[in-house]
């Protein structure tokens, strides 16, 4: 093999390497559950292990564990608060209308500080999947935090000094940021407020429907919806897409599998093709994390490919409320994020 054969090889592998360890991450969380018997816990844990390698920065390790510390703080809160909130309505719609403005604020200001505010806004919606009493809400909170911390230690692989305390920094920092934005008349607010009805709607009418597994139509507007309509459109696009060849993968890979094992092995490999290719095609990063995510569902019921079907239309769904808030919101209301990090 030639030296610059060589070379491009060894690179190619060595950006592989982040995606292996957030997979190993996540994947260790529910091989965990499993060996626990315990296979929904092993999920809340990777959940909790994605969402807060979602969360990492990168750069200095000292950034990257103290982002990743908050994430894990917050996702934990947002967990028993949303298991909590899955009985009440009222509650449920006013805590995701909260959330639902953080994160837009957030993610008018920075891209980064847009990833760690959706996370707690995505965990609590999810968690209201299978609401539950105080018990089972700190089981839940605590397993999304084990997850998130196994996340830091694998995906960092490093303790730097000083993050505790740049940690405490950053959450104060926002705070304050946050406090400021509602007296502010500033377009990061306004989209804040454009995120969170947007939000609150959907969840409305998810609970109005009785639909099962209706939230992730409230995890699809957070995720698609920008402040650029353009970005909105390109995100709504490629979420789809990716999300309708991915289910169709997860149909097909739910009969394939014969075996735990083998189940284990290509959820890793799943999760490793997603972490791989987020960065630079979210659209085919979904194509490997939704049969990822059909399989995990899989360990809890076996055979039900309908977790595929529901998920590309919930998702569907909750693209065209994005798209739609995106096209009702003007633009110039709006304001391209900074490239500060909080």
């Amino acid at each position: 093999m030639a030296p610059s054969t060589s070379l491009a090889f060894a690179r190619r592998l060595g950006h592989l390497v982040p995606a292996v360890r957030a997979a190993a991450a996540v994947s260790a969380c529910l091989i965990a559950g499993q060996f626990a018997g315990q296979t929904g816990l092993g999920l809340a844990m990777a959940v909790g292990a994605r969402r807060v390698v979602l969360s990492d920065p990168g750069g200095a390790p000292a950034s990257r564990v103290a982002n990743m510390a908050l994430a894990a703080a917050t996702g934990s809160l947002a967990a028993f608060a949303g298991t909590l909130a899955g009985h009440s309505l009222a509650l449920a719609t006013l805590g995701m209308f909260a959330l639902g403005w953080v994160a837009g604020v957030a993610r008018s200001r920075s891209e980064a500080g847009g990833r760690l505010a959706m996370s707690p806004a995505i965990l609590f919606a999810l968690a209201q999947i299978l609401p539950g009493d105080v018990q089972s809400a700190a089981v839940r909170a605590l397993a999304v935090g084990v997850g998130g911390t196994v996340a830091v230690v694998l995906v960092v692989w490093a303790y730097p000094h000083g993050w505790p305390s740049l940690a405490v920094y950053r959450l104060r920092t926002g705070l304050h940021f946050l406090w400021d934005a509602v007296f502010s008349s500033e377009g990061d607010v306004r989209f804040g407020f454009v995120l969170a009805a947007t939000v609150s709607v959907c969840l409305l009418v998810v609970r109005a429907l009785e639909l099962p597994r209706g939230y992730w139509v409230v995890v699809s507007v957070l995720v698609v919806l920008r402040p650029e309509a353009a970005v909105t459109r390109q995100r709504g696009f490629e979420r789809v897409a990716g999300t309708l060849l991915g289910s169709a993968l997860g149909v097909g890979l739910v009969f394939l599998a014969p075996s735990l094992l083998v189940t284990d092995v290509l959820l890793f490999l799943l999760v490793v093709g997603f972490f791989r290719l987020l960065p630079v095609a979210y659209g085919w990063s979904l194509t490997f994390f939704t049969p990822a995510l059909v399989l995990g569902i899989s360990l809890l019921e076996p055979g039900n490919w309908h977790w595929a079907a529901n998920r590309a239309v919930d998702v569907a769904a909750g693209t065209l409320a994005a798209l739609g808030a995106g096209f009702l919101m003007s633009a110039r209301l709006t304001r391209r994020p900074r490239t500060s990090v909080v």
